[in-house]
């Protein structure tokens, strides 16, 4: 128990160091913005649809880019989640428990709050 304790908040740790490095919330607002933008052109009457043509499958790819990023970051926690089912089983019962849950969501909270800023 105590050692699927510290293996979850080592994971933890990783896991929120990971969302936070590697810039999540820009992909997120990026996604966001370039959807409104893509919405607002089809909408519009001022454009002609030569110029949508052209410039909403740069809004896809703009688009795909960002969510193809966040997939992968997410795939890349879940892999370290993975790894360590295979090496303990006992932590897969743990993570999936409900003392688990509420240890990962409280931690991660807390430590991505009162985290040391060195960025």
């Amino acid at each position: 128990m105590v050692l699927n304790i510290i293996l979850m908040s080592i994971l933890c740790v990783i896991a929120v160091e990971i969302i936070i490095r590697s810039r999540i919330l820009h992909q997120v607002t990026t996604i966001t913005s370039t959807a409104k933008r893509a919405v607002s052109v089809m909408a519009s009457k001022r454009i002609s649809d030569h110029w949508k043509e052209k410039v909403l499958p740069k809004y896809s790819l703009k688009i795909m880019r960002a969510s193809v990023t966040m997939l992968g970051i997410f795939l890349a926690i879940i892999a370290v989640f993975f790894l360590i089912f295979s090496i303990r089983t006992s932590f897969y019962d743990f993570t999936f428990s409900v003392f688990g849950i509420i240890f990962a969501i409280v931690l991660s909270i807390l430590y991505a709050k009162f985290r040391p800023k060195s960025d």
